[in-house]
């Protein structure tokens, strides 16, 4: 795999990276790339946004009250279960906050497994269409997760349907990371440390007891993603990385 990418990059006209973050990776690792043969286009939520809150809740069971932490997509390799799993556990008396979990990957079944323990916990199957924009709408605040050691090469598409969604974001993951970065500089989330759940935990009894908060920090992560990363943004930048490209081969 070394091999093939570095003769694909040797002959790439362009390679665009998903952050910058990534974009620092390439140049610090792929020797072959130079940085004006590197372009950031970000990535954009896919889903429509669901209009009705109260609607979404009634279609999944939930009232207007619950507090329901959310997190969607792939829970596998690139992703840290131990602080939810912690979280989960020492919030399964509060019987207010409700945890709703959809997704895939290898470490499922040990959220399954803890699961059938907790009566706060639900588990879907991965969600996409109607159902998914119906569970972010539904829910109060999104989890997005990596493991150590993969700055620079993870951007988690559940991040951007979050951002869209206007939820506060509860961001595991190291410190130096741009989702933990942009957590708190523009002030959409919490942070917790990679496996610290008792962390997480703290974070969203802070969101639960500060409606205002949270208030607030869903007003930043809507404005956070119409201003960085709306889908007609990100398409521009395509549009024109492809005139420049086509311009110079002409």
């Amino acid at each position: 795999m070394q091999r093939i990418n570095r003769n694909l990059f040797r002959r790439a006209e362009s390679v665009v990276a998903l952050t910058d973050e990534m974009r620092e990776y390439l140049l610090q690792h792929r020797p072959e790339l130079s940085a004006d043969h590197i372009t950031t286009i970000f990535n954009w939520a896919h889903e429509a946004q669901a209009v009705c809150k109260s609607a979404a809740r009634a279609e999944l069971g939930y009232a207007d009250d619950d507090f329901i932490v959310s997190y969607f997509g792939n829970l596998g390799t690139c992703q840290d279960e131990t602080a939810l799993l912690q979280a989960m556990d020492l919030l399964k008396n509060h019987s207010s906050i409700k945890f709703l979990i959809a997704g895939h990957g290898n470490k499922m079944p040990l959220i399954r497994q803890a699961a059938k323990h907790l009566p706060n916990v639900r588990i879907c199957n991965f969600l996409t269409g109607t159902a998914f924009e119906q569970a972010v709408a539904a829910s109060s605040c999104g989890i997005v997760s990596l493991e150590r050691g993969l700055v620079g090469m993870c951007a988690p598409s559940k991040y951007y349907s979050y951002l869209q969604g206007g939820l506060p974001i509860l961001t595991i993951a190291e410190q130096d990371s741009y989702l933990s970065k942009e957590t708190m500089d523009f002030e959409i989330g919490l942070f917790s440390n990679v496996g610290n759940g008792e962390q997480l935990t703290k974070n969203i009894l802070t969101l639960y007891q500060n409606p205002e908060l949270r208030e607030k920090m869903a007003g930043n992560a809507s404005m956070l993603y119409a201003e960085k990363y709306a889908k007609d943004l990100c398409l521009s930048r395509y549009n024109s990385l492809f005139k420049s490209i086509l311009h110079t081969n002409t």
